[in-house]
């Protein structure tokens, strides 16, 4: 039997994340506090570091997004460079 991980509470006021649940945020979402939420609220310390209450992203998780984003979409024709190929992360064989 499954059971979710995250659900409304009986009343439906009241949005619960057991443990092991996580809630995403997708791009253009907001979050907003409303009284002391953010003080029982982890962060993986693998990815984000907090300081004096504010959450970023760790420099090396940062600086990989950033390759990720720029990675070449065609054969770079470069031994051993990381290309897109639909969605398939290909190694370039060379010229």
């Amino acid at each position: 039997m499954y059971a979710t991980k995250v659900y409304r509470a009986v009343g439906g006021n009241e949005l619960v994340v057991e443990n092991g649940g996580k809630i995403t945020l997708k791009p253009g979402s907001t979050l907003e506090n409303a009284g002391d939420f953010f003080t029982s609220v982890t962060f993986d310390a693998d990815y984000f570091a907090v300081s004096d209450g504010e959450v970023t992203l760790k420099v090396e998780v940062a600086a990989l997004l950033t390759i990720i984003e720029n990675i070449p979409t065609a054969d770079p024709e470069v031994s051993g460079q990381v290309w897109n190929d639909g969605g398939v992360l290909k190694v370039s064989a060379g010229a």
